[in-house]
């Protein structure tokens, strides 16, 4: 019985960005070099996911040269993509941002809102991520999600807890906002 690529040793190989103009295609040269036989793909996303750029005639194009070489290379494809932070070009929607007790917005690293699992970023997300079923990938690796703190606040978390409680958020206690975080992450 022959074992699944998956299923056998993988040489990973990663860049979080390409500071190159045109310079993608060149990664992969590099990887195929090196003798990795997976790459988690992220340098070629921050131009075209987190822009929402697959849906364009010329990123897509991009993406698919990109997977070509790399299949006909043997190296197998796992998207990255972040799931903790909001990303371009959704920077800005504070709406989908998770938020503290007070209504304060929650930021990873200081710099970027934290995403809400349960306020409009899910659907976004998940057109996303559809868009990437267009493509040949081998799989996708999710950099989260996480939930801040004592959990999110916002007005979507609170909308959710009190059609299941009849009860506000601000009420709950720890292990009701323990279980009120997992069941979201489950959800999502």
């Amino acid at each position: 019985m022959s074992l699944a690529w998956y299923q056998k040793p993988l040489r990973i190989g990663a860049l979080q960005c390409s500071n190159e103009p045109d310079g993608n295609m060149a990664v992969i040269d590099k990887f195929i070099g090196m003798g990795f036989n997976v790459e988690q793909l992220n340098h070629l996303m921050g131009d075209l996911v987190r822009a929402g750029g697959l849906g364009e005639a010329k990123p897509a194009a991009l993406f698919r040269e990109y997977l070509d070489k790399a299949h006909r290379h043997g190296v197998r494809i796992i998207v990255y993509i972040n799931v903790h932070t909001l990303q371009p070009p959704v920077l800005d929607r504070k709406d989908w941002a998770q938020r503290d007790a007070a209504g304060e917005v929650q930021m990873n690293y200081g710099t970027h809102f934290s995403c809400c699992v349960n306020s409009g970023w899910r659907e976004h997300f998940f057109d996303q991520l559809d868009a990437l079923t267009r493509f040949d990938i081998d799989g996708v690796f999710l950099d989260g999600p996480c939930i801040m703190g004592r959990g999110c606040y916002c007005e979507a978390c609170r909308a959710l807890f009190r059609g299941r409680t009849g009860r506000e958020l601000a009420d709950a206690s720890a292990d009701e906002l323990f279980d009120f975080n997992a069941a979201s992450l489950d959800r999502f």
